[in-house]
């Protein structure tokens, strides 16, 4: 029985839905890269808040010392 396969140009006989697979495929690269950029850009983002964060508290700490009475009661 002879009939059109569906993944096949009628004409042509080229795998048509293997071409658009891998076009789409090709297609999607450049979006792929940037959500992974983005994912590091957060990620990165992520680490400056915590060092943010850290030297906020070393700074509130150091505020404690700048008068001499705190200096004495040691």
């Amino acid at each position: 029985m002879s009939g059109i396969s569906l993944g096949t140009g009628l004409m042509s006989g080229l795998p048509t839905g293997d071409i658009i697979d891998q076009l789409m495929a090709v297609e999607s690269q450049p979006l792929m890269r940037l959500q992974q950029q983005n994912e590091e850009l957060d990620a990165q983002q992520d680490a400056l808040r915590e060092v943010n964060a850290k030297l906020l508290a070393v700074k509130l700490s150091a505020n404690g010392f700048t008068t001499n009475r705190n200096f004495r009661s040691f």
